[in-house]
């Protein structure tokens, strides 16, 4: 694709085989969408707790919560072959959302 992008074909994941790395879904020069998994739990954890990212959700979330967020995450990649995915960033590889 034009501008440094590319896209790759979605993977149908599975929980186990999303903690060793899956194909990005999209790929641009400074970030890529990905599969979350569940090696994603510290980083999501710490964002869906802090009350100022939450300020427009009904409260902020626990870790528990944050761990079954991705849990169904990988059911709806195996299910439905989709989901919600990680946004992260290339040259450092740190985590940017979702």
């Amino acid at each position: 694709m034009a501008g440094g992008c590319q896209a790759a074909q979605l993977t149908s994941g599975h929980a186990e085989a999303n903690d060793t790395g899956l194909t990005p879904i999209f790929e641009a020069q400074r970030f890529k969408l990905r599969e979350f998994r569940f090696a994603d739990l510290d980083d999501l954890a710490a964002m869906v707790s802090d009350e100022d990212q939450m300020r427009f959700y009904p409260r902020p979330k626990t870790r528990a919560e944050a761990r079954a967020w991705i849990s169904q995450n990988l059911s709806f990649y195996t299910e439905y072959g989709f989901g919600f995915w990680l946004i992260e960033s290339i040259p450092r590889s740190d985590f940017l959302g979702y």
